[in-house]
């Protein structure tokens, strides 16, 4: 993982090329509680991200095809499988390589292959993160 979000800004602006505007880091979150997702997007949005909000599965892959974020922050299974699972499916479905950081109520048992942040989550702790 990189140094924390900020890295992913300066990534995202060494991406840009020409004469054109900086892309600032996208960063998309999907299957998080109403109000921790409408939190956590706003201080993403607050502090300079572009974050979009995935209400379902269907809008994650699409996202992940069409929009390209940078990161992928998500809600930990209650099943262990099924977030190796999506991490394995963001991996396969993301066109370039995509931080994946999810948040769980409790450490997993088992290494998920990303970022694992225990709630609640705050903006500080999601850079840290990534």
């Amino acid at each position: 993982m990189t140094d924390g979000l900020a890295q992913l800004t300066s990534d995202s602006a060494r991406e840009s090329s020409g004469d054109g505007p900086t892309r600032r880091a996208r960063v998309l979150l999907t299957d998080l509680s109403r109000n921790d997702g409408r939190a956590l997007l706003d201080q993403l949005r607050d502090a300079g991200f572009d974050a979009i909000l995935a209400r379902n599965h269907t809008e994650l892959c699409l996202n992940l095809l069409t929009w390209q974020p940078d990161a992928v922050v998500t809600e930990g299974r209650a099943r262990v499988a099924d977030s190796a699972a999506l991490a394995r499916l963001i991996r396969r479905s993301a066109r370039r390589s995509v931080a994946t950081i999810f948040v769980c109520s409790r450490a997993p048992d088992v290494d998920l292959g990303a970022a694992v942040l225990l709630e609640p989550v705050v903006y500080a702790e999601l850079e840290r993160a990534s």
